[in-house]
């Protein structure tokens, strides 16, 4: 995808114009030349993802989940594998964990047209 730059200047006077720019290409935005901002289109996924990343019940099931790991308590990809093999799904095929984490989940709830709330473990997060 190509880069487009944009100084700080014309974002402020034309932001629907560089906005229109980022659904086209990457937009980089500088003060007095030096880049500062970064824009670029992303999916309703990664949204998902970096919402889910930094959110406090996230990062404390990851923390656990990496000091088990480090206890010799965690499962290696092969057994992993196998177990799912066994249980009659594929390893190619996505894993619904979704229920595996007691309290862990993310959803989302359309306020707007393209506006979204994360419901973290049951309660919204503005």
């Amino acid at each position: 995808m190509p880069i487009v730059f944009r100084s700080a200047t014309q974002f402020k006077d034309s932001t629907k114009r560089v906005i229109a720019d980022a659904r086209k290409a990457d937009v980089v935005i500088t003060v007095r030349g030096i880049p500062t901002a970064f824009l670029r289109v992303f999916t309703e996924q990664e949204l998902e993802g970096a919402l889910l990343m930094h959110s406090p019940t996230t990062r404390r099931l990851m923390k656990r989940a990496l000091e088990q790991i480090d206890s010799g308590r965690g499962v290696s990809l092969g057994t992993l594998t196998q177990q799912l093999a066994a249980g009659g799904q594929s390893p190619g095929e996505p894993l619904d964990v979704s229920g595996a984490v007691a309290g862990g989940g993310v959803s989302w709830q359309a306020r707007r047209r393209r506006s979204y709330r994360p419901i973290v473990d049951g309660r919204r997060r503005r």
